[in-house]
Formats: C-alpha cells, structure tokens, sequence
C-alpha cells in the first residue's frame, strides 16, 4: 500500500463521518420541527374544543335566561331542570379541558353581583327548586353574567 492510498483511505473515512454527523443532526432538527408541529397542532385542537365548550356554555345560560322569564308550567319547570344540567355539564367539560379557563368560568359561576346573586342562588334555588317565575326582576343580573362569559370567550379567543 501507498501512502497516497493510506491518505485517500483516512481523508474518505474523516469525510465519511462528518457526513454521518450532518445527516444524524439533520434527522434530529427534523423530528424536533414534526414534534413542534404536533405540539401545535394537538393545541390548536385542544383550543377548538375549548372555544365550542365555552360556546355551548353561553348558548345553555342563554336558553336558560328565555325559559326563566316564561310563565310557570309543568313543562318549565322540567326544561329548567333539564337547561340547570345542561349548563354543569358544560362547566365541567371547559374545566376538564383547560384549568385556568376552568377557574375562570368557576369563578363566573359562584361571583355575586351588586344584589349578591350568583348563579347557585338564582338558577339552581329560585329557578329550580322553587320553580320561580322571575320575569325581568333578573334581567340585569343575565345580562351582567352573559357579559363576564363573552369575556372570558374573547380572552380565550385573543390569546
């Protein structure tokens, strides 16, 4: 063997491992960039779901709002009921989805307003256990809670 065959041979070896190096970084940048574009990708879902849950929130305490001011009935009573669920229901699914929006709508839920309602003490006791016909007496307190709600939707929305 030749020297210059002994160079060649350690020349194609040292250019062998530096391409083996570029193209074992190269294959760890790519599996990084699909594992961010995963990670993006499961959040955007994971923010979708949480967007309609909030929606479905607001569409439940809106349909709650129109049967509270209906005359009392047999059958409003039973939707009350129904709607009360309906919107726990819905509760539960934005604090099982995102915990911070979770304590949010958590919060809206149990905050009073200036007349020291909150939603407990006017949907779950004077609509569905008294079965209370409450007219306009609680329109500023719907109104003021549907706001806090698209508030919170719009935070959620914008971030």
């Amino acid at each position: 063997m030749s020297l210059d065959s002994v160079s060649i041979s350690a020349w194609s070896a040292v250019f062998s491992c530096i391409t083996s190096f570029v193209t074992a970084w190269i294959a760890w940048r790519a599996f990084r960039f699909t594992e961010q574009i995963e990670k993006g990708r499961s959040s955007a879902i994971l923010n979708e779901h949480l967007i309609h849950s909030i929606n479905s929130l607001l569409v439940s305490f809106s349909k709650l709002q129109v049967v509270a001011m209906d005359e009392w009935s047999d059958d409003r009573s039973e939707r009350l009921r129904v709607l009360s669920k309906e919107l726990q229901q819905a509760i539960r699914m934005v604090s099982s989805l995102d915990y911070e929006v979770g304590e949010k709508v958590k919060d809206w839920e149990v905050s009073k307003n200036f007349e020291s309602n909150s939603i407990p003490s006017v949907i779950y006791y004077v609509l569905g256990q008294n079965g209370a016909s409450i007219g306009d007496s609680y329109g500023a307190f719907f109104m003021q809670k549907s706001i806090e709600l698209q508030a919170i939707r719009s935070s959620l929305i914008s971030s």
